[in-house]
């Protein structure tokens, strides 16, 4: 308990996610945060272009939107603190499912 009443309001976040990893992480865990971001970026450019499944293509599309809305929104405020984390998440995770997808043949279907 603090006998100064302006330390007794938390001050929340910073409006800067990249701030904010560091903060919370140190400059390696930063490192790490741009790393995870651009790995995403990547892997959607690459199932965008490769895949010809329109579905796939799509998934791909839409990983890569909401990555760079991320990217970019994180310059002036920390999207994590919500739930935005989790469908992030998701859309990777459907990324990654339609890279898999597309790796695999079609079943049913005779190639010559």
């Amino acid at each position: 308990d603090t006998p100064v009443w302006r330390f007794r309001i938390p001050r929340g976040h910073a409006h800067n996610g990249y701030l904010q990893a560091a903060a919370q992480a140190g400059s390696v865990g930063a490192i790490a945060y741009l790393g995870l971001l651009f790995a995403a970026l990547a892997r959607g450019i690459r199932v965008a272009r490769r895949t010809l499944d329109p579905l796939a293509k799509g998934i791909g599309v839409g990983a890569i939107g909401a990555t760079v809305a991320v990217m970019a929104h994180g310059i002036f405020d920390y999207v994590h603190v919500l739930n935005l984390g989790l469908q992030l998440s998701i859309a990777w995770g459907m990324l990654e499912h339609a890279m898999r997808a597309a790796r695999q043949p079609s079943e049913g279907i005779e190639h010559e």
